[in-house]
């Protein structure tokens, strides 16, 4: 097994955070999977889909967004955290 870990800084300017939720703003969750796509090529792994990605709160701008990624052969299990509380959480399917 291979573990990987991304930081990300999830900045207020975002121009998402205008339009997600005026007055409630959040970070959409194709911007999410973006970082996540973003941070695993980072890796130098290529993605063949995002198998699964399941959201546990809402990510406020604000602050650094921690991507932990644990690959076994051709897909990786993520765990998505801000201020050390999961976020959201996935698994990725890889070329080998």
């Amino acid at each position: 097994m291979t573990t990987f870990e991304a930081t990300k800084t999830v900045r207020g300017d975002h121009p998402a955070f205008s339009d997600h939720f005026p007055g409630n703003p959040m970070l959409p969750g194709a911007v999410l999977a973006e970082l996540v796509v973003e941070s695993a090529r980072e890796a130098g792994w290529t993605i063949v889909a995002i198998d699964l990605l399941k959201f546990a709160k809402p990510i406020r701008a604000g602050g650094t967004l921690r991507i932990l990624f644990k690959r076994s052969g051709p897909t990786a299990q993520f765990d998505c955290s801000m201020a050390n509380a999961v976020v959201a959480s996935g698994k990725l399917r890889l070329a080998e």
